[in-house]
C-alpha cells in the first residue's frame, strides 16, 4: 500500500462532501466497524459453511480492493480527518509513521460490513448490519475519508466477492449434500 502513496491521483469534486462540514469521528466509526466484526463472528462462529464462505469472500473482497485501489489511484478528499484506528495502524501506516491516505476506491469498512450482512443468514443480525453499514458510511462521510462513490461502490464489490464466495464453495462441494443455493 505504501508504494501506492506516492502516484499522483485524481482529485474528485464531491458534491455531497461539499455540503458536510468534516468532524473527526474516528472512535465511534472503529468502534462500530468492530462491533459490526464482533457480532457477525458471534453469530456465525457455530456455522461453519457460512464461516468459510466469509472467510473465502473477504479473501476475494481484499483482491478485489487491491486491484481498484491500483486500477483507480485517487488522491484523499478535500477536507479529510485521519481516520485514526488504532488496529489498522499497526499495518497500514507508512514507513515513516505517516497513514496510508489513497486507498480510496472502494470502502475497506462498508464493504467488509456489506459482506458480513450478504453472508448472514439471521435476520435480526442482518438488520443490526446493515444499520452499522449505513452509520459508519455516513460518519465516514461526515470525516471525509472517502469520496461517495468509494462509499456506494462498496456493497457492489461485496455482494461480488460474496458470489463468488457462494460459487467456489458450491463448485468445491459439488457432489456433498452441503452445497448452498444462494
Amino acid at each position: 500500500m505504501t508504494v501506492l502513496e506516492t502516484r499522483k491521483g485524481t482529485q474528485i469534486i464531491d458534491p455531497v462532501l461539499q455540503m458536510l462540514p468534516p468532524h473527526d469521528l474516528s472512535l465511534i466509526i472503529f468502534s462500530l466497524t468492530y462491533v459490526a466484526l464482533s457480532t457477525f463472528i458471534i453469530a456465525n462462529i457455530i456455522h461453519p459453511r457460512t464461516f468459510i464462505i466469509a472467510l473465502q469472500a473477504y479473501c476475494i473482497l481484499i483482491i478485489m480492493r487491491t486491484i481498484s485501489i491500483y486500477l483507480v489511484p485517487l488522491e484523499p478528499p478535500i477536507g479529510l480527518i485521519l481516520l485514526r484506528d488504532p488496529v489498522t495502524i499497526l499495518f497500514m501506516s507508512t514507513p515513516t509513521g505517516g497513514y496510508i491516505v489513497k486507498d480510496l476506491f472502494f470502502s475497506g469498512h462498508i464493504s467488509t460490513i456489506m459482506l458480513f450482512y450478504f453472508v448472514s443468514e439471521n435476520k435480526n443480525i442482518k438488520r443490526l448490519l446493515l444499520f452499522l453499514a449505513i452509520i459508519v458510511a455516513s460518519f465516514i462521510l461526515i470525516q471525509h475519508v472517502h469520496y461517495t462513490i468509494d462509499i456506494v461502490a462498496a456493497p457492489f464489490f461485496a455482494f461480488m466477492a460474496y458470489k463468488m464466495s457462494v460459487a467456489f464453495y458450491n463448485y468445491l462441494h459439488k457432489s456433498d449434500d452441503i452445497a448452498i443455493a444462494k
